[in-house]
């Protein structure tokens, strides 16, 4: 009986090579390092921003943080976070134009524009997060089940009971769905057998309101 010979191996074509990322890359040489680089990057000016539209808008970003740790602005309950944001912005730029280009030249307006991007949205997750914290159970509830109810276009009482929004399964509910009822977002339409529909106000369907 014969047997078929292996197949002979072949190198792999330069096409059919895996090509290194950016990332790997560059990582090693940062590793190599031994320290901590991003600090030294930004005070030794490898990759710092000069004098030009890459600081001006990073100085923009953080006055325009600055001024929302003001009482009434934006950042005002999450100062600890957004006190450091400026800081995160140059940090993440640096990052960006280390893994992009290598430890040396300047970072451009664009890299200190996606990295404030990025560390803004966190600050809106941050707030949105605290807020959620500071404000009164009911209207927490209350907003929970209004974004579900607008999701799902109105729903049955017994539905809001097994499958609404998990913390107001037991009960609580009923109180939320009365705030709403007050609110003119929601109105009952009784259905026989003590039950109901949640029918939402046309008005606010394909929206999600604060209540």
């Amino acid at each position: 009986m014969n047997t078929a010979k292996p197949f002979p191996a072949q190198a792999p074509t330069a096409a059919a090579r895996p090509q290194p990322s950016t990332f790997t890359i560059h990582a090693p040489e940062l590793i190599a390092r031994g320290y901590s680089p991003l600090p030294r990057i930004i005070k030794a000016g490898h990759g710092r921003p000069a004098i030009n539209e890459a600081k001006l808008l990073w100085v923009e970003l953080h006055n325009g943080i600055e001024a929302e740790l003001r009482p009434g602005g934006d950042c005002e309950t999450i100062k600890d976070v957004a006190s450091k944001a400026a800081e995160n912005i140059a940090r993440l730029a640096a990052l960006f134009h280390a893994f992009e280009h290598g430890l040396h030249g300047e970072i451009d307006r664009d890299t200190v524009r996606r990295a404030g991007k990025i560390i803004i949205w966190h600050l809106t997750e941050a707030r949105r997060f605290f807020d959620g914290l500071s404000q009164p159970q009911e209207l927490v509830d209350a907003i929970a089940l209004d974004a579900w109810l607008i999701e799902k276009g109105g729903a049955a009482s017994r539905d809001i009971t097994h499958y609404g929004p998990n913390a107001l399964r037991g009960g609580r509910w009923e109180a939320a769905l009365k705030r709403l009822e007050d609110a003119g977002r929601v109105r009952r339409i009784p259905t026989g057998s003590r039950g109901f529909k949640a029918e939402v106000n046309p008005a606010l369907l394909g929206e999600c309101h604060v209540v």
